[in-house]
């Protein structure tokens, strides 16, 4: 070992003090670095042999990291101060073993006085502890990264909040989209734009939450990686603060989580159908277990017996009806013989009301099938055994009415030439209830009526709409005294091709009676009105040739009551069967009323005959109009007209008989002002209204500037 200048050491002993520190300290001279010194605590870790020497001739194996030779040479050439990399060196222990241990040297430069590098001054510094420490936490750190890979996908994440940057592992970034080489020192907006822009906001405010309180975070979403795929993950974090409750880190993990979330979704899904299923059915639905007890029911059942979940569930039914509840049989039953069981019952709802319905009792097996419980469907049909006792009600109201008015129905087959009929119908025809040929029906008909019965089945038989419908007289057998019957039916083709007529008959012989009276009594009326006309008629001119001057007047009133009797002979004249034509019974009607001008009543419409039960309520109808006409309406001026105008078509309201509409127009040369009338209207229109009426038919008034358009709507047939 050199000497230090004898000068110097008189002043200040530097050797003595670096002797006595406890770190290893070594002075090298000159360009080879050659030992000038080396402390206590440097022999004791080297002994006598130079460090440089050991590494440089590689006496003693085990040399690794840095060679720390070309940091001498640095600090020798530059004079500047240089911290050599770790590196490690194989030594004897105690026990003459060898034994790695990790060094790192600081290596200052030695200036003479001249302030030239005469050598440097190295510290040494024993850093195995820190070295294997730092080896264990990579270690640990590398065991973590695997079972991380093998943890179905787990990323991590370390946030350093108050600088805005990310630590994350490389599944982390595969995530996010966010490329390896990307990934670490990236603020949190980098990460949080690849989730999908539905779950965005709720994960920023719970983040924001989070940080804000310094809690734990948990959160489900969306994430877009790279490739476009979207993936659910799982989010588990916390915020740490510091001392002074400021958000400081904020690490965490985040699990690929995309199957278990779907199947959980769909899970979810077929929960809330079959939830949504059971409670929007119409039908009770709910199961128990194998003691009986309550386990699930829809909301059906729930209103219908006001219970809840909370009140239901866990009783049984002897708990809510009693020891003699008899709906646990059943469910005993089902358990016992492990099949379904179908049968109608009845129970009192929350209401009051008696719940008649049929129910299917069945077992609930699990995964294994093993039964655990029974269920049940019951299917109210409270409305249905109401409506069938309606039903019933009603037929025998039908029935008593039916048989007190004589009415019967029957059905005939075509094919098989068989005529069925109820015990009213019978009683018409004094047959017996069973089945009979239309020949037996048909030699009841009276000898004058029959060759219209015969026409009239065929018809049925070969028409498109198959209706039938005739009057006739039958020779009764019990007593053989004439009564008429009215029969009416359609024929019906059914899908199996065979053809049915069904129809209804009544006894109108009473009618028919009244009928022939009142065509007597209409005779003679008619007989005892054409008389008057005449006696007023002969009046009329016998006055005029007693004054001349009256003449004219006369012959004009003469004019009117003929035209008055041609329209009462069109109306009482006719016999029960005749019908009249539509155009001549108007010209009648309104002749008298034009005073020999003709252009006052316009009639346009087809040729339309109207049956003889129309005629006189139909001319009191048109009678009434041109009675209104002619002293306040159209036919009251100079100019005025009436516009008659008629077509008739098939069906009304979904019927098929055939109708007429009739539209009544007044054109009046001065505007026209409606009349107010009272709440019912005038007698005119009273007797108007009930004329069209008794015709079954409808009527609309309307006022135009011009005046009234009256239109109605007749049926030319009367319905079955």
């Amino acid at each position: 070992m050199g000497d230090l200048p004898q000068s110097e050491a008189a002043l200040f002993d530097p050797l003595g003090l670096l002797a006595a520190i406890a770190t290893p300290v070594a002075i090298h001279e000159g360009p080879e670095h050659r030992l000038a010194f080396a402390n206590d605590a440097y022999r004791t870790v080297f002994g006598n042999r130079m460090l440089l020497e050991l590494t440089v001739n590689g006496r003693i194996a085990g040399l690794a990291g840095a060679h720390p030779v070309e940091a001498y040479d640095s600090v020798y050439a530059t004079g500047l101060e240089e911290t050599t990399a770790p590196f490690a060196l194989a030594l004897p222990s105690r026990d003459d073993q060898l034994s790695q241990r990790w060094f790192r040297q600081t290596l200052k430069p030695w200036l003479g006085r001249d302030r030239e590098v005469r050598g440097l001054i190295a510290t040494t510094f024993d850093i195995t502890e820190e070295v294997r420490a730092r080896e264990e936490a990579e270690r640990r750190k590398a065991d973590l990264a695997f079972a991380l890979d093998i943890g179905q996908g787990v990323g991590t994440w370390d946030w350093d909040v108050r600088a805005d940057r990310l630590t994350v592992n490389e599944r982390f970034a595969q995530l996010y989209a966010v490329p390896a080489a990307e990934r670490d020192g990236q603020p949190l907006a980098r990460f949080v734009v690849a989730i999908v822009p539905e779950d965005r906001e709720r994960v920023e405010q719970a983040i924001a939450a989070a940080i804000a309180g310094g809690s734990d975070y948990r959160q489900d979403y969306r994430v877009r990686n790279a490739d476009g795929a979207v993936r659910w993950v799982t989010a588990r974090d916390r915020c740490f603060l510091d001392e002074q409750g400021r958000p400081l880190r904020f690490p965490g993990v985040v699990t690929d989580n995309t199957e278990e979330i779907e199947e959980r979704q769909r899970l979810e899904r077929a929960h809330a159908l079959l939830v949504s299923f059971l409670d929007n059915s119409a039908s009770y639905v709910f199961a128990k277990d194998l003691e009986g007890r309550y386990i699930l029911a829809n909301r059906f059942y729930l209103e219908a017996f006001g219970e809840t979940e909370a009140s239901l569930y866990g009783r049984t039914d002897r708990d809510r009806f009693g020891e003699d509840e008899p709906y646990s049989a059943n469910d005993r039953r089902v358990a016992e013989t492990g099949e379904p069981i179908e049968f109608e019952e009845s129970a009192t709802g929350a209401d009051g009301e008696v719940i008649h319905a049929i129910s299917v009792k069945f077992p609930l097996r699990d995964s294994s099938g093993k039964m655990f419980g029974t269920g049940s469907i019951s299917t109210d049909i409270t409305a249905r055994r109401r409506a069938e006792t309606r039903l019933a009600q009603s037929e025998e109201r039908l029935a008593r009415a039916m048989a007190a008015g004589n009415v019967g129905t029957f059905e005939y087959y075509p094919e098989e030439d068989r005529f069925l009929f109820d015990p009213s119908t019978a009683k018409l025809f004094g047959a017996g209830r069973g089945p009979i040929a239309l020949a037996a029906i048909s030699a009841l008909v009276h000898h004058e009526d029959s060759m219209a019965w015969q026409k009239a089945v065929e018809e049925a038989r070969d028409a498109k709409d198959g209706h039938f419908r005739l009057e006739f007289r039958i020779e009764h057998p019990s007593d053989h005294r004439l009564r008429w019957i009215a029969a009416s039916g359609k024929l019906e083709r059914k899908a199996d091709g065979e053809t049915v007529l069904t129809g209804a008959v009544r006894d109108i012989t009473r009618r028919k009676r009244d009928e022939e009276q009142l065509v007597f009594l209409n005779r003679e009326l008619n007989h005892r009105v054409k008389n008057l006309f005449a006696v007023i008629r002969g009046m009329i001119r016998m006055e005029a040739r007693r004054e001349p001057a009256a003449e004219a007047f006369a012959q004009r009133a003469v004019s009117r009551i003929d035209a008055l009797a041609a329209a009462h002979k069109i109306s009482l004249g006719a016999d029960a069967n005749s019908s009249v034509n539509i155009e001549q019974m108007l010209d009648a009607i309104l002749r008298p009323f034009i005073n020999g001008e003709p252009h006052k009543v316009q009639l346009n419409g087809d040729p339309i005959a109207l049956p003889q039960r129309m005629i006189t309520p139909f001319t009191l109808t048109i009678y009434e109009l041109a009675t209104n006409a002619f002293k306040h309406g159209s036919l009251a001026e100079a100019n005025g007209r009436v516009e008659i105008a008629w077509h008739a078509y098939q069906g009304r309201s979904g019927s098929e008989q055939r109708t007429v509409e009739i539209v009544w127009r007044e054109v009046c040369e001065k505007r026209v002002v409606p009349p107010e009338d009272g709440p019912t209207g005038g007698f005119g229109t009273q007797l108007i209204e009930a004329s069209i009426a008794q015709l079954s038919g409808e009527c609309r008034r309307e006022w135009s500037e011009h005046g009234l358009v009256l239109t109605m709507i007749l049926p030319l047939e009367m319905e079955a």
